[in-house]
């Protein structure tokens, strides 16, 4: 598998490994030289032909994907308000080079951790995904479930969530939530009208362990969703 396309989109520096079927967009920190390649691995290890694979970089991770202020992990670090402008980045820029380039293709959201999160919010706010994948997704934001029970999805898409078994087994006052959080947020989505499939996958261990194979599985799982639906 050659390396991935470092690209400038819109002022932001993106990485982009050519495939088949539909666009997995991928919101991710700073620094993580051949992450891109590690998902793309792990997809072909799963036995999906190579995907398209795009990533798109941030400055600020609790602020660029968190949809509004809140309670971060700890006092140092709480969440912001920048996911408003990240999706703009997307609608705008973004968009318009995966149309250019990929003119047929359906565009499906994801992340892991909080860009996780960002990827479920950005499909229930905006027209334009295919779906959702939300692996390890700070589900356990103030206000997160209260912002799903009153918002459908607003075009048909399939969304996948997963979690790792061990993430919900501490005793920090939000993380402890993320279980039965991310249970509610199934739940949510299967009485959507507008999702036409969806799916709660469990991993072993904790919330770092095995991000890309996480991811993978999430994008393995909706690129069938998405085919089985279109035929």
């Amino acid at each position: 598998m050659s390396e991935a396309e470092r690209m400038i989109i819109g002022g932001r520096e993106c990485f982009l490994c050519r495939g088949q079927g539909p666009v997995f967009l991928i919101g991710d920190s700073r620094e993580r030289p051949g992450y891109c390649e590690s998902i793309v691995s792990e997809c072909v290890a799963l036995g999906l032909e190579a995907p398209t694979v795009m990533i798109f970089e941030v400055d600020d991770w609790d602020r660029d994907f968190s949809p509004w202020p809140a309670r971060g992990m700890d006092e140092e670090h709480p969440l912001g308000d920048g996911a408003g402008n990240t999706l703009a980045w997307i609608e705008e820029h973004a968009m318009a080079y995966i149309k250019e380039a990929f003119p047929e293709a359906p565009v499906i959201a994801a992340g892991y951790s909080l860009a996780g999160l960002f990827a479920l919010w950005a499909f229930l706010s905006s027209d334009i995904f295919a779906g959702a994948v939300c692996c390890s997704g700070s589900l356990w934001m103030d206000g997160w479930i209260d912002f799903m029970s009153s918002h459908k999805a607003r075009r048909e898409g399939c969304v996948y969530l997963s979690l790792g078994g061990k993430e919900e087994k501490t005793p920090h006052p939000l993380l402890k939530t993320i279980g039965d959080c991310t249970r509610t947020a199934d739940r949510l989505l299967a009485a959507d009208p507008n999702v036409y499939a969806n799916k709660l996958e469990m991993n072993k261990g904790g919330h770092f362990a095995d991000s890309a194979k996480r991811l993978a599985k999430g994008l393995v799982w909706s690129g069938a969703a998405v085919r089985k639906h279109e035929v």
